[in-house]
């Protein structure tokens, strides 16, 4: 261990904790751990050592050819961790890393306002750009600022800034990202990454964005247990089109790859979420999709996702995919809107996609292409007044009416909602206040899916045993009160 303080640290100290480094010394200490000083004999830091930071403000961070290991991502003894002492509060504006690898990050807290941001930030609180690899940010605090209740739309424009910014030019020289437990609040977009390979993003809670919660467009991609919240109405909402989930590929990239498992979208929770109402129903948020670009081998599987505009979970040319046990509900109890609905089509382009597998979802509408080869649509249910669209015996049929329908698919009764559904589902006003969507016993989407394309386990984490539920979650017997928080993961 080694210590670092923002006001107390000098380069001749030793880097203890009476005698903490200055940031600067502790990097430049690490660069030589990492063989960046030749020649060096007896360095005092060694690969798979943490530098403890103390309160204070650090100001801007830029890695740039600071490398630490390059023996690969499941050595984590080779790992250089800058990381927060015990009860401590280190403050940074921005970090940014250009050709670096092996480090860690934990428990720091980054924020600052733009238009404020330094030049080297590009609107981003953290960056990671370039030939980087083995990056970890874990349990972080990253917002734009702590509180934004007193911004306008015109301030949540110009000063939310990006959450985390991952991006190359090109693929094969930035791998092993991992974006893991963190807190991103009051930004724009809340997580990126792009022509990366095999990239973790999970357990982070994204609270309070204007744009897109995530955009995605790596290979070997894994973006699972994520709670999005609160999504804030700038004005601009006919502009961007926001999305939770957004597949934002570069231009001409196949992506291939990637899990979309066990995430929980809310457009809001918060009755007093800014500029609400001011949202007109063309200005929603989408739920999880990718538009542009070819998708090989995808599974969206055991998400949640309430919202109230059409694109609920969308894909536009796609070869392999899988989109199973998902519950998908429309924010506006009495129907009234666009409701959220799985979708898969061709791509821009006009390629039809093709081997897509739809199946133990619970959906407040499905309408699948029919064009797409080689579809399966099976044992899903639609409920809140929803439209089934499935395509059967070389036909393709359009129904709402309640009752079964070919291949396992059903329409629920609109009766068949909480308190006869879900343990307990309040939301007024497109607000969730009560939000618990496992089973009840007697509900009818218990037991009544198949296992073929089914995740092994629930959101919740527990296996999938016996019996194959509709939906994400498991069955359990009514509690007498509602989850108020917004999850039960």
């Amino acid at each position: 261990m080694f210590y670092v303080d923002p006001v107390l640290g000098k380069p001749t100290n030793t880097g203890t904790s009476a005698s903490p480094w200055d940031l600067g010394t502790a990097l430049g200490e690490a660069w030589a751990a990492g063989g960046g000083v030749k020649g060096l004999a007896n360095p005092v830091v060694h690969l798979g050592d943490t530098f403890l930071l103390a309160s204070g403000n650090y100001g801007d961070l830029l890695l740039q050819g600071y490398y630490g290991s390059q023996e690969g991502y499941d050595n984590k003894s080779q790992f250089l961790t800058i990381k927060a002492a015990p009860g401590a509060t280190p403050v940074f504006t921005s970090i940014r890393i250009m050709g670096a690898g092996g480090w860690v990050f934990q428990g720091l807290t980054v924020k600052q306002i733009a238009p404020n941001l330094p030049a080297n930030n590009y609107s981003a609180l953290i960056a990671i750009q370039g030939d980087d690899h083995d990056i970890i940010f874990d349990g972080n605090t990253i917002e734009s600022a702590t509180s934004a209740t007193s911004w306008t739309q015109a301030n949540w424009l110009a000063n939310a800034a990006t959450g985390i910014s991952q991006g190359r030019s090109g693929f094969n020289q930035t791998k092993c990202i991992s974006i893991t437990n963190n807190t991103i609040s009051n930004v724009s977009y809340g997580i990126q990454t792009q022509r990366a390979d095999f990239v973790l993003i999970g357990g982070n809670t994204i609270n309070y964005f204007v744009d897109d919660g995530m955009d995605y467009g790596s290979n070997d991609l894994t973006i699972q247990h994520n709670i999005l919240t609160n999504h804030v109405n700038a004005g601009n909402g006919l502009t961007i089109h926001a999305d939770f989930m957004q597949g934002q590929p570069a231009p001409g990239d196949t992506i291939t790859n990637v899990t979309i498992d066990s995430n929980i979208a809310i457009r809001q929770t918060d009755p007093n979420l800014p500029f609400a109402a001011l949202m007109a129903s063309t200005e929603g948020i989408n739920g999880i999709d990718a538009f542009d670009g070819w998708w090989v081998n995808v599974k969206v599987t055991n998400n949640v996702v309430v919202t109230k505009t059409q694109q609920g979970i969308s894909f536009y040319g796609v070869n392999g995919l899988v989109v199973a046990n998902n519950d998908l509900i429309f924010d506006d109890l009495n129907n009234t809107g666009p409701v959220p609905t799985i979708t898969v089509t061709k791509s821009k382009s006009g390629v039809e996609s093709e081997n897509v597998v739809i199946e133990n979802n619970l959906a407040s509408g499905i309408a699948p292409d029919p064009k797409t080869t080689n579809i399966s649509m099976n044992n899903n249910a639609v409920f809140l007044g929803g439209n089934l669209n499935y395509v059967s015996g070389g036909g393709v049929y359009y129904d709402n009416k309640p009752g079964a329908y070919p291949q396992g698919n059903s329409v629920l009764p609109t009766s068949a909602l909480a308190p006869t559904l879900f343990n307990g589902l309040n939301i007024v006003g497109g607000v969730v206040l009560g939000f618990d969507l496992r089973l009840l016993p007697g509900a009818p989407v218990v037991g009544t899916g198949v296992t073929a394309g089914a995740p092994s386990t629930y959101i919740t984490g527990a296996p999938r045993t016996g019996s194959m539920n509709l939906g994400a979650y498991p069955t359990t017997a009514a509690s007498l009160t509602t989850v108020a928080t917004g999850v039960v993961h």
